[in-house]
């Protein structure tokens, strides 16, 4: 839909408790996760970012993964993400909540603390709609 689009919300870092989030695995667990065999190497390589900084693909030891499938098995808030080896432990760092597209939670939080309307803060996340009463 043309009206979903991705657009800047400069008020969830404020505004969200969680918008920086980190997970840890041990090794073995973070391949239980995703399906893969348990071996010494990790080599992650991001294929591709969406233009909000989403990873939409990404090779994990030579097998190509979404992103968004990789966020749900490690149960991330966010497919921005960024994978740190350190060791035998695995770090995951995401930013927001969610998938970047439409209305964000937090953001319209932000904006209404901020004194915007209700139709201002539609609008904003909502690009070309128009609100009308129905009759």
């Amino acid at each position: 839909m043309p009206y979903l689009r991705s657009v800047e919300s400069a008020w969830d870092e404020k505004t969200s408790p969680v918008f920086q989030d980190r997970k840890t695995y041990d090794k073995p667990t973070f391949f239980k996760l995703l399906g893969l065999q348990d071996v010494e190497r990790l080599e992650i390589e991001v294929l591709k970012k969406t233009s909000t900084g989403r990873v939409l693909n990404l090779k994990i030891n030579g097998k190509e993964m979404v992103g968004k499938d990789v966020a749900t098995k490690l149960k991330l808030r966010s497919n921005d993400f960024e994978i740190i080896k350190n060791g035998n432990i695995i770090e995951i760092k995401t930013n927001g909540y969610g998938h970047g597209v439409g209305m964000s939670q937090y953001g319209a939080l932000g904006m209404a603390n901020d004194g915007y309307l209700y139709d201002e803060i539609l609008k904003y996340y909502y690009k070309g709609v128009e609100i009308e009463t129905l009759k």
